[in-house]
């Protein structure tokens, strides 16, 4: 029994250790984000039952079975999604919101790997791994060239971002 325990140790530990994946790993657009996800919800869901079920078990035993019933779920749930938040949820809910954000206000379309591929196609860009790159240093400089409108800024706060060549800036509109 210590070996099994020690070995689902360990291994939840090296999992969520947060091991970047290599470059040359990269061969599909959204990979890691992907993967966050998915480690997320594996983990918050085993984290989330486990811690579940120990606490209704307690909370049976000394409360009754409607009070174990109560704090198995509430643990559960609270643990699972703090866990799941932890191993990667954050950075998979982010990804998603800003996207979301991106396609509302126009800035991009919602299914960008197919707007990236087919500017690989006409050959504006080039695939790296999972990445994309521009063929040439001028296509850069130009969108790098173009200025930023804001429509109606809200108020002094509003900040738009705004990318040069070498460094990415911040101005007030």
């Amino acid at each position: 029994m210590a070996r099994v325990t020690y070995g689902l140790i360990g291994g939840v530990v090296r999992e969520v250790s947060g091991q970047q994946i290599r470059k040359d790993m990269r061969i599909r657009p959204n990979r890691g984000i992907h993967g966050s996800g998915r480690k997320a919800l594996c983990f918050g869901l085993i984290g989330g039952l486990i811690v579940g079920l120990i606490g209704g078990l307690i909370g049976g035993r000394t409360g009754g079975p409607v009070h174990g019933l109560i704090l198995g779920v509430f643990l559960g749930v609270f643990l699972g999604v703090l866990i799941a938040q932890i191993v990667g949820a954050r950075a998979y809910v982010c990804h998603y919101v800003l996207r979301y954000i991106l396609y509302r206000n126009g800035a991009m379309p919602w299914h960008y790997v197919r707007f990236l591929e087919e500017a690989t196609e006409r050959t504006l860009l080039q695939r790296v791994g999972g990445g994309y790159r521009f063929i040439h240093p001028l296509f850069v400089d130009y969108f790098a060239s173009q200025g930023t409108k804001c429509i109606e800024p809200a108020d002094a706060i509003n900040r738009v971002p705004t990318f040069s060549r070498n460094e990415l800036q911040l101005r007030d509109y």
